[in-house]
């Protein structure tokens, strides 16, 4: 059910911002539908990071999956220079 409307979004999340050698993060990644778009759109690095594990297993090595909590994220002041969630 959710792959559609995941496919539509994409295009929003590459258009929000430019990506262009950025490090970014993937916010409640999921399957890391946004953080494909960010490598797409030039990211020189994603991680994807969400709660549940199991979502992370489909993201794949290229988006460096970390299962973590939002409130407490594993990374330190200014690791990444985008930050990107998908709706």
């Amino acid at each position: 059910m959710y792959g559609p409307l995941a496919d539509a979004l994409v295009g929003v999340a590459a258009a929000a911002v430019s990506l262009a050698g950025c490090a970014v993060l993937d916010l409640g990644a999921g399957t890391g539908v946004a953080g494909r778009a960010a490598l797409a759109a030039g990211a020189r690095r994603v991680v994807s990071a969400d709660l549940a594990a199991g979502m992370l297993r489909h993201c794949g090595a290229a988006l460096h999956p970390v299962a973590a909590d939002a409130e407490a994220l594993p990374f330190g002041a200014g690791s990444f220079d985008v930050v990107l969630a998908a709706f």
